[in-house]
């Protein structure tokens, strides 16, 4: 009796501290049905026995703490439904954005999953149990679509920049490749290679027109100075 009885309480012990610990309804019910095999387990030991009468009063306190928490896991059981699928999409998109730089079509994909785990918890209503616990993840969620939203607009941006520079050197190149430059067409040059310049300048870092942008840059900043300083008029890139 007395073994029965530190085991029990050893394991009962266990399934509380686990559903402190879990964050979703299905953990929750785990250690719920944890907790209840403990009871059980305690329930074996005979009354007849010293161990048996003198542990009564603190098994019905067990049965007590443990009634007050399952019967709240049961009004809580939409909730935590609820709960537990935005997660699955907020695991999902969080796997989809990880890795960066990516194109917009990928930043849409891991926009849609966030606005799917966000449109979960926003069923959650104000009588509902657990309201503040999916305020709080509605907060943190929503701060995340922001952010996978701007990426999406800076690689939308970037990428738009970049081939308005790249539509801009064919152009270029056939001017600086002419035999008789006179000096408002060298002017020209270099006034469109410095507003080749400014566009690449707009690619902002963290986008997949990053990499590219920046190899053009180089090139297009050394021909302005060869230009500038010696007249030495090449394409860039």
């Amino acid at each position: 009796a007395q073994i029965l009885l530190e085991e029990g309480e050893k394991a009962l012990n266990a399934a509380k501290q686990q559903h402190g610990k879990v964050q979703t309804w299905t953990e929750r019910q785990q250690a719920i049905a944890a907790w209840q095999a403990a009871l059980d387990q305690l329930e074996q030991i005979s009354s007849e026995t010293l161990v048996g009468r003198t542990s009564k009063t603190k098994l019905a306190a067990y049965k007590r703490d443990f009634q007050q928490v399952a019967s709240g896991e049961t009004a809580n059981k939409r909730t935590g439904t609820l709960m537990d699928a935005a997660r699955e999409f907020a695991k999902a998109a969080a796997i989809v954005g990880q890795n960066p730089p990516h194109p917009a079509e990928k930043w849409q994909q891991a926009e849609n999953l966030w606005q799917e785990a966000i449109a979960r918890l926003q069923q959650i209503t104000i009588e509902d149990a657990g309201y503040l616990e999916a305020q709080k993840l509605l907060a943190q969620y929503q701060t995340n679509l922001g952010t996978i939203q701007s990426r999406q607009k800076a690689e939308l941006a970037s990428k738009a920049v970049l081939e308005q520079a790249k539509r801009q050197i064919p152009s270029w190149q056939r001017l600086n490749n002419s035999t008789e430059n006179a000096a408002w067409e060298q002017e020209r040059m270099v006034s469109q290679l410095q507003e080749i310049i400014n566009q690449l300048e707009q690619v902002q870092p963290g986008t997949t027109a990053y990499t590219e942008a920046q190899q053009l840059l180089e090139s297009a900043r050394k021909r302005l100075t060869q230009m500038q300083t010696s007249g030495q008029e090449k394409p860039p890139g």
